[in-house]
């Protein structure tokens, strides 16, 4: 298809009102979490020959994932879902729903094999 995949991981902006030293190890914490999944990411694709890039971006993720797509003119967005359900979803919101209405392009929402009911699971 002569695709390229730019892998994108968005962290939140930690909170300085606990102090600096709180808010320099959560943002050391969450900068770890974010360079290991994008590098697997990455190292995947490499074996794969298939061009990519890596970003980290810091923020509200839909909002961050949707303008880094509009202003890459991207084709396509693929997002993973953890699949909380409607209740925790609509307490705590989902990232994918809200990507798919910010978007303006397709969004394909891939989820967890996991949180598939087996009766669903194909």
């Amino acid at each position: 298809m002569k695709a390229s995949v730019t892998f994108v991981s968005v962290r939140p902006v930690p909170s300085p009102v606990l102090g600096h030293p709180y808010y320099e190890r959560a943002l050391a914490k969450e900068l770890e979490r974010s360079r290991a999944a994008l590098a697997a990411g990455v190292g995947l694709a490499d074996k794969r020959g298939i061009p990519c890039a890596a970003e980290t971006l810091e923020g509200d993720p839909a909002e961050a994932i949707a303008t880094l797509a509009r202003e890459r003119d991207a084709d396509l967005i693929v997002v993973g879902s953890r699949g909380l359900g409607r209740f925790k979803s609509v307490l705590l919101g989902s990232v994918s729903t809200e990507i798919v209405r910010r978007a303006g392009r397709p969004v394909f929402v891939v989820r967890d094999h996991a949180a598939v009911p087996a009766s669903n699971a194909a």
